[in-house]
C-alpha cells in the first residue's frame, strides 16, 4: 500500500514539473515569434556640428533720424519761391525756400542807409578822438550798427538754406502761401543717421546683443533690408514690459 502511494506521489510530482516547464517555455516562444514579426527599422545617423542657435524675434519699430533740422517761419510773411520738393536730396548751402516780407525789406534798406551815414561820420572824426567807443556812441554808430545787424539777420533768415547734406521731408507749403511767425515750413534729415527703434518684450529680448543681424521689412516698398543691432537699452518699461533695441543706419 505504501509502495502504491509512493508511486502516485512521484507521478504527481513529475506532472507538476512538466507543467512548470511548459509555462516557462510559452512566453519565450511568444517573445521569439514577436521579434521575428517586427520589421527592421531604418536608422539615419548624422554627425552633429557646433554652431549658434538661430532665434528670431518679431517686432515693429519706428524709423527716426538722429540728425534732423526743422524750419519755421521767422516772421509773418508769404512764400516767394520754393526750390525743392519732398524726397529730394540736397547739398549743404542749397537754397530751399525764399520768404518775402516787404515791410522788413524797407526796414533793412532804412537801417542800411542809417548805418552807412553814421559810419561815414565816425570815420571823419575818429582820427581826432582817442576814445573810439565814446565816439561810436556820440555819432550814433553803435546803435545804428546793432539795428542794422539785427534786421540783416532777419532778412537772411528769409532765405532757408540747408545746414547739411540731407533729404527734404514734411514740405506742405506752396509758392504764395501766407505764413504766420513760427509756422512750420519743412524738415531736413541726414539719411545716414536713420535708425530703427524697436520695443521688444523683456523675455524675448534677453538674448539680443549688439552686432546681431537684423532684417527689416518695409511694407510700402515690399522690401527687406539686412542690417545690424547697434545697441540695447535694457531698462524695462514697467507698463509695457519691454526694452529698447536700436538698429543701425538704413538706406530706405
Amino acid at each position: 500500500m505504501k509502495k502504491l502511494i509512493t508511486i502516485i506521489l512521484v507521478t504527481i510530482f513529475i506532472i507538476f514539473i512538466i507543467l512548470i516547464l511548459k509555462i516557462r517555455q510559452k512566453p519565450e516562444e511568444e517573445t521569439s515569434r514577436t521579434k521575428t514579426e517586427i520589421p527592421p527599422l531604418e536608422v539615419v545617423a548624422e554627425i552633429a556640428q557646433k554652431g549658434d542657435i538661430i532665434k528670431f524675434v518679431y517686432t515693429v519699430g519706428e524709423v527716426v533720424a538722429l540728425k534732423k533740422a526743422e524750419f519755421y517761419s521767422p516772421f509773418n510773411t508769404y512764400v516767394e519761391n520754393i526750390f525743392i520738393q519732398n524726397g529730394e536730396y540736397v547739398k549743404k548751402g542749397k537754397l530751399l525756400v525764399k520768404l518775402q516780407n516787404r515791410d522788413l525789406e524797407l526796414e533793412y534798406q532804412k537801417a542800411s542807409r542809417d548805418y552807412l551815414e553814421k559810419r561815414k561820420k565816425y570815420e571823419r572824426l575818429k582820427d581826432k578822438s582817442h576814445d573810439t567807443l565814446k565816439l561810436k556812441i556820440e555819432t550814433g554808430l553803435l546803435e545804428a550798427e546793432k539795428e542794422y545787424l539785427k534786421i540783416k539777420r532777419l532778412v537772411e533768415s528769409s532765405e532757408i538754406k540747408a545746414p547739411f547734406d540731407g533729404v527734404v521731408s514734411g514740405l506742405l507749403i506752396e509758392k504764395g502761401s501766407v505764413l504766420k511767425e513760427g509756422e512750420f515750413l519743412l524738415s531736413l534729415y541726414d539719411p545716414s543717421s536713420l535708425k530703427l527703434i524697436c520695443d521688444v518684450f523683456v523675455d524675448e529680448g534677453k538674448e539680443i546683443k549688439k552686432e546681431n543681424r537684423a532684417f527689416i521689412y518695409f511694407p510700402e516698398k515690399n522690401k527687406w533690408i539686412e542690417t545690424k543691432v547697434t545697441g540695447v537699452d535694457r531698462r524695462v518699461d514697467k507698463e509695457k514690459r519691454t526694452i529698447r533695441v536700436f538698429v543701425s543706419s538704413l538706406k530706405i
